[in-house]
């Protein structure tokens, strides 16, 4: 994360002002699903969590005709600048690399990022050692990915994966020692369900 997780809606046209919005009408907005408490599928297949909230509400006090698309992560700016949406409301953190390609707008909230392993784990991030020859999860393409690959690259091996759904199968499988995370998605009451195994956390504020 940008220290603390910056998420942000990407382009100008959720974060424009009254004036630059009536020249918006229709808006096209990305996201990638599931992650959730973020974004992810009711039981009925509508698109719900905080940011399909917030997004809704934005643009109902912008006047302006939303929909939404859904979109693989690794492949969310490559869709933006290839105009398959108008902007990107999925939890993007900003970071210097993202700046030179896309827009952002302020910041809306912040959250750190997570380590989550099966409880009872020798394994301590702190411990850089501790981390040599481990399995970690991340989803590819995300600032997590980048910290891993940094920090851990050389002496372990760092498993990418398109969603965090991917991520909790293979912890739950053993395929994965440990996974990095936003700590609200690994705090969310289905991952905890979905692995079936109790999690020891480590909450992990980095650059």
């Amino acid at each position: 994360m940008k220290k603390w997780l910056v998420a942000a809606a990407v382009t100008a046209a959720l974060g424009a002002t009254a004036v630059q919005a009536k020249d918006w009408k229709d808006v096209r907005i990305a996201v990638d699903v599931p992650y959730e408490p973020f974004e992810y599928k009711a039981p009925d297949g509508t698109l719900t969590g905080f940011e399909v909230d917030l997004g809704n509400a934005v643009c109902e006090n912008a006047k302006l005709n939303c929909s939404w698309v859904v979109q693989a992560w690794d492949g969310i700016i490559p869709g933006l600048q290839a105009r398959k949406y108008d902007v990107i409301f999925s939890s993007m953190s900003i970071t210097p690399e993202r700046a030179k390609q896309v827009l952002f707008s302020e910041p809306y909230y912040n959250t750190p990022s997570g380590y989550f392993a099966p409880k009872g784990t020798s394994i301590n991030p702190a411990d850089v050692s501790s981390m040599e020859g481990k399995r970690i999860g991340v989803q590819r393409g995300t600032i997590q990915d980048t910290h891993a690959t940094d920090t851990f690259g050389k002496i372990a091996d760092v498993k990418r994966y398109t969603t965090g759904d991917d991520l909790v199968l293979d912890l739950q499988g053993g395929r994965l020692d440990i996974v990095l995370i936003d700590f609200p998605v690994g705090e969310s009451a289905s991952w905890v369900v979905k692995t079936a195994i109790p999690l020891k956390q480590w909450v992990t504020p980095f650059n």
